[in-house]
Formats: structure tokens, sequence, C-alpha cells
């Protein structure tokens, strides 16, 4: 990669990322960019989330000695061995103690620690024990940050904790929020608390306390749907670094840190498919889809008559997933009309010429990626952190996606409104309707992106800005 910046004299920075897929992508690429810059880099992982990108990678070297990622190592931090998630204070402890001891041993001393937003309520007190400079790694969107700098005043407001029948009732005192946006659309994370919780998320605070918030989701380039979002963070004193979409540069994924073995039958098979014909359809690696969801996908996937890749990764309280299908399915599919695979390379899938439509779960770092793709893409169930309120703006803010459903939870996925859903985002552009609206709003925000990645692009002098902060913060 061309050198963009003046060689940072070898500074260690530390990356400590949460020990999921959608945070980890696009941390460990950044620590590759890092080090592409002569940056000494270590990516710190939890234990589980280390052990199994070893299991998965058949490669015990986390020192590679050779290449652009030279300076790049990585590293297991310690966590708590119950790994249940009934006592957070207790884990989130151990993992407090276990980045310490890491940080502690690491040669030569680090100067930097970025560190996952998710340890924000800690990560600054390690930072200042030891001396460092911390930046926070947010793998959100703007939307989702603002709301969580809002607490307190959705707290005052009574607005927060929720309660049902509030679901309607518009947001409109927080500046860079979407018009419209509803008490239904603050992300589930925050709808799930009780006010204790709430009252104790003092995010701003520590946001402004830390050198800097790096987003890895948000560019400049969504000028039209995030600057206004952007500016409210930065007029509330957050430092920001919308460095996307540098972190989903072609370089960046020949190599990314996988938790889960990727099936390779998968891109074979999109080989033999009709150009844009393939519906692609994952639900992310967290939240395992009830029977009745798998049930009600597998007979609307069948129905559309579409070829389809679909990536099962998890099914409530079912150990062997294709035991779910319903009865006959497999026969019928057998690998011609469809491919189900437990895990596949995302991003190579995307950037496949067949893949025509992406059925998915509103998770943003896969939006993200569609968009990059250039993919339409079909938004429904959403479960955990944020998916509801990025459910909610790309359909209706960005309109970048078809919603299958147009409620708030309780939500259902039916066979009908499947199959209709994707015939409209494959077959609809021929009559000017919604498909067509939603391609070229894609078209138009992928070619910003690639524009902003480009040399003299903005997500680049970001980056470089972001280099200089590394170079000048005080240590």
């Amino acid at each position: 990669m061309d050198q963009l910046l003046q060689d940072p004299q070898g500074q260690h920075v530390v990356l400590f990322t949460h020990n999921e897929q959608s945070h980890i992508t696009p941390l460990f690429n950044l620590a590759r960019l890092l080090a592409s810059r002569g940056l000494q880099v270590t990516c710190a992982l939890p234990a589980t989330a280390y052990a199994s990108y070893i299991s998965n990678n058949n490669n015990n070297n986390n020192n590679p000695s050779t290449g652009p990622d030279a300076n790049l190592q990585v590293e297991s931090v310690e966590e708590s061995p119950q790994h249940s998630s009934d006592d957070l204070l207790l884990l989130q402890k151990k993992l407090e103690e276990g980045l310490l001891c890491l940080l502690g041993r690491l040669q030569p001393p680090p100067l930097f620690l970025i560190a996952d937003v998710m340890y924000f309520t800690w990560s600054q007190e390690v930072a200042n024990r030891l001396g460092l400079s911390l930046f926070l790694f947010a793998p959100f969107f703007a939307t989702t940050l603002l709301v969580a700098c809002h607490l307190p005043q959705l707290l005052q407001r009574g607005l927060l904790p929720f309660q049902t029948g509030t679901e309607e009732e518009v947001i409109d005192f927080i500046p860079g929020l979407m018009e419209g946006f509803r008490i239904a659309d603050i992300p589930l994370e925050f709808l799930g608390r009780n006010s204790a919780e709430l009252e104790a998320f003092n995010f701003l605070d520590y946001c402004k306390a830390c050198t800097g918030l790096v987003l890895c989701n948000t560019s400049l380039a969504f000028h039209e749907v995030e600057a206004e979002a952007m500016d409210a963070l930065m007029a509330l004193g957050v430092r920001i670094y919308p460095i996307f979409p540098m972190l989903h540069m072609d370089w960046c994924n020949n190599s990314s840190l996988q938790l889960y073995r990727e099936d390779d039958r998968c891109l074979s098979w999109l080989d033999g498919q009709p150009r844009g014909s393939v519906v692609y359809a994952s639900f992310g690696s967290i939240i395992p889809l009830t029977r009745e969801e798998i049930q009600e996908l597998a007979l609307g996937l069948e129905a559309c008559g579409q070829p389809f890749l679909w990536v099962i990764r998890r099914v409530e309280g079912v150990s062997d997933v294709m035991s779910v299908l319903p009865p006959g399915f497999v026969d019928r599919v057998n690998n011609k009309l469809g491919l189900i695979v437990s895990w596949a390379p995302q991003m190579a899938v995307l950037s496949h010429p067949s893949v025509g439509c992406f059925l998915f779960h509103s998770g943003f770092a896969s939006l993200i990626e569609a968009i990059w793709a250039g993919v339409p893409m079909i938004g429904g169930f959403y479960k955990i952190s944020d998916q509801n309120t990025v459910f909610r703006v790309m359909t209706e803010g960005w309109r970048v996606a078809l919603p299958l459903i147009d409620k708030s939870p309780p939500q259902s996925l039916l066979r009908n409104s499947i199959e209709t859903a994707i015939k409209e985002v494959l077959h609809g552009e021929r009559d000017g309707g919604t498909a067509a609206s939603i391609r070229q709003r894609i078209a138009q925000l992928r070619a910003a992106l690639k524009e902003a990645a480009a040399p003299n692009g903005s997500s680049r002098r970001y980056l470089d800005h972001f280099v200089d902060a590394l170079q000048l913060s005080p240590s």
C-alpha cells in the first residue's frame, strides 16, 4: 500500500476489541492499516475470541514477519472462565485485569490504546494507570452514538425507561436525529434498561475525556445521511475520526480476522449462477433464529424461485440446524436452487456479480458492506443492540433497503412477505418502483464511498489526521 505519511517511527499502538465478529473485522482492518504506516501494532482479543481465531485459521503464528502485517501481532486477553453473561460486572472486571496484564508486559511499552466503545466505562482508567492516550473505537453509526450521548435528557423528560404505549412518540429535541425519530427507534440496548442502568451510562462524559472517537462505519461521504448527526456529536465536544471506508478497502479484506470457519463452497457455487440472480440471506452470528423463523425463511426463499445462498449460524434450542427445515426442503433445493452454509466470506459474497439481493438482520456493519458492494437490501427482524434503529434509518431515512416488515416489535417473518420483498427488489425496477429508487440511492452512496477512499478523499484525510494524532498525542 502507498505510504501516505512519513514514518511514524514505530510507536506501539494496542487495539482492544469486543468479542463479536462485527466489532473485530473493522478493528483488525484498522490494525492492518496502522501497521502498514510503520507503527508497531498489537491487536488484543478476549481469550475466547482469540481461541476461535487460532482454531479457525489453522495457524498459531500470531506474529507475521513479512508482508504488510510485519508490524502486527495478535494477542490474547485473559477473561473470566465463566462465559455466562449473568454477572457482567465480574466479566468486565476480569477483562480489565487481563488487559492491564497484557499492556504491562508488551515490548516496547505501548503509548496508545484504541479500545472498543463497549469498554468505555473502564478503558480510560486503564489508560490513565499506564499513562496511555486513549481512543474509543465505535463500530456503530453516528445516530446510535448521538442517542447514547442524550440518555440523561431522555431520562429527564420521562421518555426512558421505556413504557409500553409510547412507541410512536416523536423525539424532536435532539439535534441531528432524522425527522420523525420515535421512541421505538431508540436502540434496543437502551429500551431494555432500567433507570439505574441508564443513569450510570455517562457516555458523553467518557467520550469527551478520551483523546478521540474513531468512527469505523461512517464517513463524510455520507454527507446527505450522516452529516447532521456527526455535526451534532462534534458540537457536543466529541472529537471524531470518520475513517470509513478505509477499513473496507479490498486489500484489508484479503486477510480478515475470522472467528468462524468460512465455507469455501460459497464462491464456486456463486460462479455457476446467473448474474444478479442470487438472494444472499444472512442474519449475524450472535442471536439465534427461532424454529418458526427458519421454517418461514425456507419456504419464502423457495417460493421466490430465485437461487439463494443462506447462512444459518444458529437455531434457538437446536444443535442440528438442518433438522429444523421444513420436510422435503433439502431434497427440493439440493444445492441447485439454494446452498445452505454455516458461515460465509461476506464481503466476497456481496461483491460477487451473481448476487442481486441481500436479506439480513439490519446489522449496521452488514448494511455498510452491502452499500460498499452496491447490493440492494431487504431489512427485517431486528433483535439486539441498535438493529431496530438501523432498520428505521436505512428504510425510511437513507432509503437504501426495502422493509420486510413495517411494524415495531414484536415482529414476525412470513413466507409471503419474504417472497414479495425478494421479487420486488430483484424485478420491481421494471416498473420504476421502490426497487429502482433503492438501487439509485445505493449507487450514489457507493460512488461517494469510493471517492472518499481515493487519494485525497475525505476518509484518507481523516485517516491521516488520526495517525497524526497518534504521533503528536502526549504520552
